[in-house]
């Protein structure tokens, strides 16, 4: 009898590779999407930060709070930077079409807040 060769991957050892690297992509699909909204709440942080820095430079050098009371959204966030450009150290980006950054002001204390459908994080000041 003459012996077969075995040339290349058998049907069953095929479906079994075929099998694992799917089980591997579901699992890193799953891990990445909660990613996303973590890195979104980094930077709206960090952004809240950013704005509450220019905030206080504002005031150390006007012993008055700057006069951005409106809440800064993606339709004015332009603005509230040229306005704030001596003193804010980049231009906060507005993550969602929905949301609103908001700078609550009194004598020698102010607020900072986000707030969307999806988040809302504040910081506050002395």
């Amino acid at each position: 009898m003459e012996k077969l060769s075995k040339k290349g991957f058998s049907l069953i050892e095929i479906i079994v590779a075929v099998v694992i690297i799917s089980v591997m992509i579901a699992f890193a699909a799953f891990n990445l999407g909660g990613s996303r909204e973590r890195a979104n709440e980094a930077r709206i942080k960090n952004d809240i930060e950013v704005i509450a820095l220019a905030e206080e430079k504002y005031y150390a050098d006007h012993s008055a709070w700057s006069g951005a009371d409106n809440p800064i959204n993606k339709a004015n966030v332009k603005t509230y930077c040229s306005t704030m450009k001596a003193y804010i150290s980049r231009c906060p980006e507005v993550p969602h079409d929905d949301g609103t950054y908001t700078i609550t002001k009194d004598k020698q204390n102010f607020n900072v807040s986000y707030v969307s459908s999806k988040n809302k994080i504040s910081i506050s000041r002395k």
